[in-house]
């Protein structure tokens, strides 16, 4: 389905799924999850990181559809969500790198004869 016939859809099934409609949340997720998987993975490069911040965003989403005032905003929330995710994720591999870099840049402890694991 594409086009405006899509978008009632899609504003239909957030109506729905903010009023409780557990089908009408499943149907969305169907509708939606590979665009989210898919915009996750242009942010991270990475499919499985991917795979994470939507599979995350989709627990905000569930959790916040209550809380969205304008159905037709569903999709630029989703992405929003998805993307903050995303955000986390690469905060978090720089902070690894970071903190690789540094451990890599101290000097081998002095005094502990290192293929043995005993001191000299």
């Amino acid at each position: 389905m594409r086009g405006a016939t899509g978008r009632v859809l899609d504003e239909y099934l957030v109506v729905a799924a903010a009023a409780g409609d557990r089908r009408a949340f499943e149907d969305l997720a169907r509708r939606w999850n590979r665009k989210l998987i898919a915009h996750a993975w242009r942010l991270t490069g990475d499919e499985d990181a991917a795979r994470d911040a939507a599979q995350s965003g989709w627990v905000e989403i569930a959790r916040g559809i209550g809380g969205l005032r304008d159905e037709r905003a569903f999709p630029a929330w989703a992405y929003r969500i998805v993307s903050r995710r995303c955000a986390r994720f690469i905060a978090g591999r720089q902070a690894d790198r970071a903190l690789a870099g540094e451990v890599a840049a101290q000097p081998e402890l002095c005094g502990r004869d290192s293929r043995r694991g005993h001191r000299r």
